[in-house]
């Protein structure tokens, strides 16, 4: 069947996590590398048509050759996909998510942590250091070759800020 396009709805975004450690570990934004690590837990229902993405952001610096994670920020997004059988394919815990839904929901998914990021660092020592842009074409492309596996936390970008 040829389907013209895809019936996704965003139904659900949850704030998970927030938790700024900066003033427990003295660390001096400006001077201090500043690296930003993502990861990625997706979590589909084919009976209820819907997928969790679980959407994770955090900026380590290094000090003392010890990495600390100095800000630690988590969403879940709820998407609706009809038919969503046709585009995710679960076989013994490991998942393949079509191209074009994967992209879909990773733009989306990421453009909703940025903005809520940006509100919840507001007035604070992260409002200069917003969240990098991402390609998702060629994140999507790159993440498609390894296994992806159910309930399993993937780290899929890393930045540093200089």
């Amino acid at each position: 069947m040829n389907r013209v396009a895809m019936q996704i709805r965003l139904s659900h975004i949850e704030e998970i996590k927030f938790v700024d450690n900066t003033q427990n570990y003295k660390c001096d934004l400006k001077k201090d590398n500043v690296h930003v690590g993502f990861s990625v837990q997706l979590s589909p229902d084919i009976k209820q048509n819907c997928t969790d993405i679980l959407l994770g952001v955090h900026y380590d610096i290094k000090k003392e050759d010890r990495k600390t994670s100095i800000l630690e920020y988590k969403i879940n997004v709820t998407f609706e996909i009809e038919d969503m059988i046709e585009y995710i394919l679960i076989e013994k815990n490991r998942i393949s998510v079509k191209p074009e839904l994967l992209t879909i929901m990773l733009s989306v998914s990421i453009g909703s942590l940025r903005g809520m990021l940006v509100m919840r660092t507001k007035n604070s020592d992260f409002e200069n250091y917003p969240l990098p842009l991402v390609n998702v074409t060629e994140l999507v492309s790159k993440i498609r070759h390894p296994s992806w596996y159910e309930n399993t936390i993937h780290p899929f970008f890393k930045f540093r800020y200089q």
